[in-house]
């Protein structure tokens, strides 16, 4: 297979240059202390650029996402750089949930992002 695209649109979180929602990404919150964010907090960030820092406290949780088209039988390879805080409970997950035409779920693949890192 050769290498191909860049299959999200703004995969990097750049735009737009604010504190608004990511473009091309829908967040989600539950509970009444959960928060999903687009910052660049020069302190904290990776590489000095956007990024989303989701979460809440206790019985509360956030997160962002899109969908993007792929082909069945074919090949994918997907990278992400995710973290957790170093306070109490330093848990988060990734999930990849694949979707058939249908929207129904036919997969799902969870990594733990932890501090410090497994």
């Amino acid at each position: 297979n050769t290498p191909s695209a860049n299959l999200l649109i703004n995969g990097d979180f750049n735009s737009p240059n604010s504190g608004a929602d990511p473009d091309y990404w829908a967040t989600w919150t539950f509970g009444d202390t959960a928060w999903a964010n687009h910052e660049n907090n020069v302190g904290v960030t990776y590489d000095g650029t956007y990024h989303m820092v989701v979460g809440g406290y206790e019985s509360a949780g956030a997160g962002c996402y899109q969908i993007a088209p792929a082909t069945a039988g074919r090949t994918y390879q997907l990278s992400v750089l995710s973290g957790a805080d170093a306070w109490w409970l330093p848990y988060g997950e990734m999930r990849l949930f694949v979707l058939d035409a249908g929207d129904s779920e036919v997969g799902t693949s969870v990594r733990p992002t932890r501090n410090p890192p497994d």
